[in-house]
């Protein structure tokens, strides 16, 4: 809920401060590859201190949208570092 326990609407959403956004499997086609990274840096841009997203995505799920996908993060002034499990096998 919002201040004061209210439930807050999708309404409301672009008018918070939002410091951290966490989500996970968010992008499925076009639209999501393309609108996704807009929508987190204007939730970001009134951020008190520049805002985290935490964002967890399986790579290479569909040919060619992880390129995309991480391009538009990038047009939209979004800075994405891959982040792995310590021991996974693979360096970083």
């Amino acid at each position: 809920g919002g201040e004061g326990g209210e439930s807050m609407g999708c309404e409301n959403i672009g008018d918070t401060a939002w410091d951290l956004i966490v989500g996970s499997d968010l992008v499925y086609n076009e639209a999501g590859i393309s609108s996704l990274p807009e929508v987190l840096a204007g939730l970001l841009a009134k951020a008190r201190e520049g805002g985290t997203v935490y964002y967890a995505h399986t790579l290479h799920r569909f040919e060619m949208a992880d390129e995309d996908f991480l391009g538009n993060l990038a047009s939209a002034g979004l800075d994405a570092r891959e982040v792995r499990e310590a021991g996974s096998g693979r360096e970083v």
